[in-house]
């Protein structure tokens, strides 16, 4: 079984999944976005500063991790980001 099978058989069984992407340019500054399938994409907050989206970030993969145990994916590229949520 590959990563990214393990990854979605991780998905289809827990109760709070949350997906957390890359910190991406926008408009304006960087931002990350999460996806869960119960809320669906939900869009970031813009930062000014990259090191600033990279620590908020880390602060979400953190608080998420503590809240639903290990049920948080952290994704290193837009391409793993985008097949987790399919």
């Amino acid at each position: 079984m590959d990563g990214l099978t393990a990854m979605r058989t991780l998905l289809k069984g827990t109760a709070m999944q949350i997906i957390v992407g890359p910190v991406l340019t926008r408009k304006g500054g960087y931002a990350f976005d999460c996806w869960t399938p119960e809320e669906g994409l939900s869009c970031g907050y813009t930062y000014g500063r990259i090191e600033d989206a990279h620590y908020a970030r880390k602060v979400e993969i953190r608080y998420s991790k503590k809240r639903d145990s290990d049920h948080t994916i952290p994704c290193s590229t837009v391409d793993e980001f985008v097949r987790l949520m399919i």
